[in-house]
């Protein structure tokens, strides 16, 4: 009777251990496939928002292995660095910087592991600079040409238009691509440089009578996108960007591409590569299609005219979105 109940207990242990062994070893195959991914933000507003979103949404369903930390910089290079520095360190699988600055320290700092820059300038021949490959890019720029030629073919009347902008380099070449640009079109560009958020408000209440005011995708200055809004309705003038978001957020119109679709790009990529693809095998994508976003709700408080920007819109080939009055 006593062995029998030793060889029950005995038997009761090692089926506890060997269950135990067979849920530890089930763990860290999981954690094995499991794939870490950095996502880094220069600082939080609605255009990157819905390009984190999309980027994640999308390669969840292609890749459900995917895990995510999302970091905001809070617009502090600083801290941007400090997160990228622990990315790095605690060896993620794939890291994605959205937008430019990020993307290039990210490029600067981290040689081994494999980058997606989102939203972001990067050349092919930046690319062919590093010593070892390990980044690729999905492009959102919208040429300074198309971008005037679209605003003045709408608004022939506009003649004087500031143009916003903060001092990260490439902003700052399209910013005087836009005054050269503009004087080939008979307008006056004004380009006025905001060093930082804390300006901004004092800056927009000192504009020299605009009949427009623009914004390019700049990321400091789209997240305070309700500033300039404020100071383009005090004015009854246009307030142009370059974004979905800013539209969103009471500007006028923009013409750019969706944000999601960035993102969704970008998790096509990111599927490739943690499935075993060279980064750089595969072609930098340029975002082409654009749309033009209208926000109804702010239209009739600046006298515009959308039946006019829908027929030139259609001119253009670019699908015309409404926002604002969802």
């Amino acid at each position: 009777m006593y062995r029998s109940v030793y060889l029950q207990i005995q038997y009761l242990v090692k089926f506890t251990l060997l269950f135990s062994l067979t849920i530890l070893i089930s763990g860290c195959e999981q954690s094995s496939s499991q794939k870490q991914i950095g996502i880094v933000m220069p600082i939080a507003h609605e255009s990157l928002d819905q390009i984190v979103a999309g980027f994640v949404d999308a390669l969840k369903k292609q890749y459900p292995q995917a895990h995510f930390k999302i970091a905001n910089a809070q617009g502090d290079l600083n801290i941007q660095r400090a997160i990228l520095q622990q990315m790095k360190n605690e060896r993620y699988d794939l890291i994605v910087p959205v937008t430019t600055s990020p993307t290039q320290m990210a490029a600067a700092m981290i040689p081994h592991v494999p980058i997606i820059g989102l939203a972001a300038v990067y050349t092919e021949a930046d690319r062919q600079k590093k010593k070892i490959c390990n980044i690729n890019i999905v492009h959102d720029e919208i040429p300074v040409k198309t971008m005037l030629h679209f605003i003045h073919t709408t608004y022939p009347e506009l003649k004087q238009m500031t143009l916003l902008y903060t001092p990260s380099d490439k902003i700052f070449d399209d910013a005087k691509k836009m005054v050269i640009e503009g004087k080939n079109l008979g307008m006056t560009i004004t380009p006025l440089m905001i060093p930082s958020l804390q300006e901004l408000y004092g800056a927009t209440q000192s504009l020299k009578n605009p009949q427009a005011i623009l914004v390019l995708k700049d990321p400091l200055l789209v997240s305070g996108i309700a500033t300039i809004v404020q100071a383009a309705h005090k004015r009854g003038i246009p307030l142009i960007t370059s974004d979905e978001g800013s539209v969103k957020d009471g500007a006028d119109f923009a013409l750019g591409v969706r944000e999601q679709a960035i993102g969704m790009e970008g998790a096509a990529m990111a599927t490739k590569v943690l499935s075993g693809t060279s980064i750089c095998t595969m072609p930098m994508v340029d975002m082409k299609h654009f749309l033009v976003f209208v926000n109804k709700k702010s239209f009739p408080k600046n006298n515009l005219d959308i039946q006019s920007l829908e027929t030139i819109a259609k001119k253009f080939h670019y699908p015309v979105r409404y926002l604002g009055d969802q």
